[in-house]
């Protein structure tokens, strides 16, 4: 058994300056974009920017929220309607916040950004963290 780990000791300092490395050596997994809200906000923008709405709608609608919506009207309607009528404006809260600093509820679980201005008669949106992720309220 000592051998073996010599053996292998030996190879993986030959191999390491070659740039080879052993899978437990390798980095980590790259960490979702909705892991934090640092990352979250400009990806939720790059997603409605791209109008990749049913990607954005499966990264940043709860989970439980979005299986019920889609049971009910189906997937492609409910990226329909999305796309018809919040879209461009969730996609100027977001810009109007991305460098926004929230009020932090829940223990850290809920993110409370002010808007600059109401819209839609609205004042703040909320994401909440669930998981390892964080959604939009509402």
């Amino acid at each position: 058994m000592k051998t073996i780990r010599v053996l292998a000791t030996t190879l993986a300092l030959l191999l390491a300056p070659c740039g080879m490395t052993f899978a437990a050596d390798a980095a980590p997994e790259a960490a979702s974009p909705t892991a934090s809200l640092e990352t979250a906000i400009p990806y939720a923008i790059k997603l409605l920017e791209a109008k990749d709405y049913k990607t954005f709608l499966k990264a940043f609608v709860p989970p439980d929220m979005y299986v019920k919506v889609t049971a009910e009207k189906g997937e492609d309607a409910f990226v329909q309607k999305f796309a018809e009528g919040k879209a461009e404006r969730l996609l100027g809260v977001l810009q109007k916040i991305k460098d926004a600093k929230p009020t932090m509820a829940d223990e850290g679980k809920t993110a409370v950004f002010q808007l600059p201005e109401e819209i839609s008669g609205k004042k703040t949106i909320q994401f909440v963290h669930i998981g390892s992720g964080w959604y939009i309220r509402g």
